[in-house]
């Protein structure tokens, strides 16, 4: 009995769902997501049109911003809801999958070859981190974009339609707001527009491919030169902000950079094809992995001409694999590799074993049945893997643990797994973990080892032993000395707050004052002045509470919650 395509489809969509599920408790995790919460908590509303304007971040990723403040209006930045959001895209992306394969390969009347291949992308262990992890939305959404822009691809070369390949490049511009690295998918659809085999007619004229490559490459370049002209206009060519940002990055030889390059993209094939052990932190690879790629990339040489369709999207997945060796090099990124980065080409690789499943059995060939037989039983341990990854990423304290174990020379996780000890109260095994990486030194994440080494000792009420420490900190110009002040500041207002002695709370005021003074000076940030003006109100210097209050007016954003109120009390002051 013939199973209808809807039925296999929903099967699929709760394939997903059932295995994901766990997700959804996994709360908000310590690197990039609880600061993105944090910003956009702090957003009163955003302006739409200055969003799409490069601005004075290193990423570009307008529509992922826009996903995200659709979260505080609609469920007011709910973890789970945000968690569920990027099931949910994980799911929609198996399903255009699924479609793709169909319409890439029509001759296949049984149905097992779309689904075994949407399965194996939807399951496959690599890309739970991009799922889990709520700051990973933008390779779903991205992918997203990629999925609908390749379907109206194929519609406009089956139908000889310009007007849909125009809107396929819409749709690509889309995703590389999502994610900027989806612009290489520009060399992709070239690929493809030159040497697609058409299913409708068996070729088209060469003046048609031209055409439809141009057409879909000219809202790219357009938008591509904007930008850039734009952020030459803006930040010019060097600094931080600039377009040679990227270059000064590039620490390595040439012959350096062949090594890690072949190095970096022979691991990556390798774990698109064996993931485990899955790490969320990966800084070491093994030098053998140098052969590997070395033979990986002779081996796409050989296949990049060829017309088989299958082994095109093979290609494509694997040539998609450059970005994240590009990142390796740059070291821009948390970590120089990362799982994440490999959820583009997973899909490209599932829609090519799909393909060699249609054809093997299209022939009745001994190998088509032993190749459905292998994917089939690989689908169970994919399974297993990831569920239980699904199961490590509902906490932060499993998920650090495991990932120091893996990396345990990188310091910034133990930052992450001290801070995961506090919030879970295990505060002996945090300071022991924190005291280990300041114990290495150096490293940029220093001064924020140090702020939670602080937060230990404040929950042991040790609140003077904490802010000692902290002004040691301050003193050496420890990196991360933000940080340092405004975890120094919240130390004396706590301490303030336990003062009962009047000469105490005048010695700790003038302390807390002192902190604000040197986190304005550090962050120019206006809520210092208004703070510093509500504590000289208290100490009864009306004076000059009044002349912080009106230098906080001045100073803070329009839609700053106390701008008013700082106003109100400056000509208050100044009455009395």
């Amino acid at each position: 009995m013939r199973i209808r395509l809807g039925y296999t489809a929903l099967a699929l969509l709760f394939l997903v769902l059932g295995v994901y599920y766990p997700s959804i408790f996994a709360g908000v995790n310590s690197v990039d997501d609880q600061r993105m919460l944090l910003q956009l908590e702090s957003m009163q509303n955003i302006d739409f049109f200055s969003l799409f304007v490069p601005h004075n971040s290193f990423y570009y990723r307008p529509l992922l911003m826009l996903s995200f403040w659709f979260d505080k209006v609609m469920w007011n930045l709910e973890p789970s809801f945000m968690h569920l959001e990027n099931i949910l895209l994980h799911a929609c992306n198996s399903l255009l999958v699924f479609f793709l394969i169909k319409r890439f390969f029509p001759a296949s009347v049984a149905i097992y070859a779309p689904l075994l291949g949407s399965a194996l992308f939807a399951l496959h262990p690599i890309n739970t981190e991009s799922v889990n992890w709520i700051s990973g939305r933008t390779d779903l959404l991205a992918s997203f974009w990629l999925l609908l822009s390749l379907h109206l691809q194929l519609y406009a070369w089956n139908r000889h339609h310009r007007g849909l390949v125009f809107l396929a490049s819409i749709f690509f511009l889309l995703a590389v707001a999502s994610k900027e690295i989806s612009a290489f998918y520009l060399l992709v659809a070239l690929y493809f527009f030159w040497g697609w085999p058409s299913r409708s007619e068996n070729t088209h004229p060469r003046i048609w491919r031209i055409q439809a490559a141009f057409v879909f490459a000219s809202p790219v370049i357009i938008g591509g030169l904007s930008y850039l002209i734009k952020r030459l206009l803006s930040f010019g060519l060097s600094g931080d902000k600039g377009l040679l940002y990227i270059l000064d990055k590039f620490n390595y030889g040439p012959f350096d950079i062949i090594r890690v390059s072949l190095k970096v993209f022979g691991f990556y094939v390798k774990k698109l094809l064996v993931p485990v052990p899955l790490n969320f932190a990966i800084v070491e690879i093994n030098d053998g992995y140098v052969i590997l790629g070395a033979l990986m990339l002779l081996l796409v040489t050989l296949w990049v001409r060829s017309k088989n369709l299958p082994t095109q999207f093979t290609v494509v997945s694997l040539v998609l694999i450059s970005p994240a060796v590009l990142i390796a090099l740059t070291s821009v990124a948390w970590t120089p590799v990362a799982e994440r980065y490999l959820y583009f080409p997973s899909f490209f690789l599932s829609m090519g074993v799909a393909g060699w499943l249609t054809e093997k059995n299209a022939k009745k060939s001994r190998a088509g049945v032993w190749l459905l037989g292998a994917i089939a039983l690989l689908l169970l341990p994919a399974t297993v893997v990831t569920v239980q990854r699904n199961i490590i990423w509902q906490s932060n304290l499993s998920l650090y643990e495991d990932t120091l174990a893996k990396s345990p020379t990188f310091t910034s996780l133990k930052n992450e797994l001290g801070i995961a000890l506090i919030a879970n109260g295990k505060l002996r095994e945090a300071e022991k973990i924190l005291d280990s990486g300041i114990a290495t030194h150096g490293t940029w994440i220093s001064g924020l080892l140090y702020v939670n080494k602080a937060r230990v000792l404040v929950e042991r009420g040790e609140f003077v032993t904490a802010r000692n420490l902290l002004l040691d900190v301050v003193g050496k110009k420890i990196s991360g000395r933000e940080d340092v002040l405004r975890m120094l500041a919240r130390i004396d207002e706590k301490r303030l707050l336990e003062a009962k002695d009047p000469e105490e709370v005048e010695f700790v005021r003038e302390q807390l004052i002192q902190s604000y003074e040197r986190l304005f000076s550090a962050t120019k940030d206006p809520i210092s002045l208004y703070r510093t003006g509500q504590l000289l109100i208290s100490a009864g210097d009306k004076k000059e509470a009044a002349r912080f209050f009106s230098e906080a007016y001045e100073r803070a954003p329009q839609d700053a919650y106390y701008r008013q109120a700082a106003k109100k009390l400056a000509e208050k002051m100044r009455r009395e």
